[in-house]
């Protein structure tokens, strides 16, 4: 009888410990996973486009512009990384060193240079009738934006310039994971207004005072330069006889 207890009470001991480290095996994978979703997560971000002119009377939201972004450059979030990608790979700049405005501005001129030449596919949105074009979630790293189309209230506007943002931003305050551009554009200027056509004389403007007085003072002119050139003939002809 003692023995048949004993035997039973390291069965239930043995059970006990399997149960204890099952459970805790599970909770080391689901925490492992629970962190690499984490991780996972950690490396996107989300890129908004305000499409808006504030004329001064307040700000007018475009909708119909279609804005297309390329990953220029991706970031290692581990090492704190910039590294070029592909093709942008001959752009000869250095994002780990920083750029100013202008070297930004000189980057996104360059880099849409080579958006037209190779060809590159990117993500394209566009504006809803708030002016919002939103990216969803994109990679960590520098990502081009260039206009790429117009429809409906956007063809009244200007193109705005190829611009270079990244993605997230760090500030003072901390990391922006869900960042928002303002592209500046500004209406379409008009056509210049066609050359006004010549303007020939008709039967009714000889009656015009001034046409007239202008007339007359041509033709008085006319008169004394024949007049003055006859005296000088008859000076010469009276002189040879």
């Amino acid at each position: 009888m003692r023995m048949r207890m004993n035997i039973a009470s390291g069965l239930g001991h043995n059970t006990a410990r399997l149960l204890r480290g099952g459970i805790a095996l599970v909770v080391s994978i689901l925490l492992s996973v629970s962190l690499c979703t984490v991780a996972l997560a950690a490396q996107e971000a989300t890129l908004t486009l305000m499409m808006a002119y504030d004329s001064g009377a307040g700000e007018q939201p475009i909708s119909g512009v279609t804005a297309t972004v390329y990953r220029v450059a991706s970031l290692d979030d581990a090492v704190n990384h910039y590294e070029l990608e592909g093709a942008f790979s001959s752009l000869g700049v250095d994002f780990n060193k920083g750029l100013d405005a202008a070297g930004m501005d000189s980057a996104a001129q360059k880099a849409a240079g080579i958006v037209n030449s190779s060809g590159i596919k990117g993500t394209s949105a566009t504006s809803d009738a708030q002016g919002s074009i939103s990216y969803g979630s994109l990679p960590y790293g520098v990502y081009l934006v260039v206009q790429t189309d117009s429809k409906g209230d956007a063809t009244n506007y200007e193109d705005f310039r190829p611009f270079l943002i990244s993605v997230p931003q760090v500030t003072n305050d901390g990391v922006i994971y869900d960042v928002v551009a303002n592209p500046k554009t500004a209406p379409t200027p008009p056509p210049p207004p066609p050359p006004a056509p010549r303007k020939s004389p008709r039967t009714g403007d000889m009656n015009d005072p001034d046409l007239q007085l202008a007339l007359m003072g041509v033709g008085g002119a006319m008169i004394m330069v024949a007049l003055v050139g006859r005296r000088i003939i008859g000076r010469k002809n009276d002189r040879r006889s």
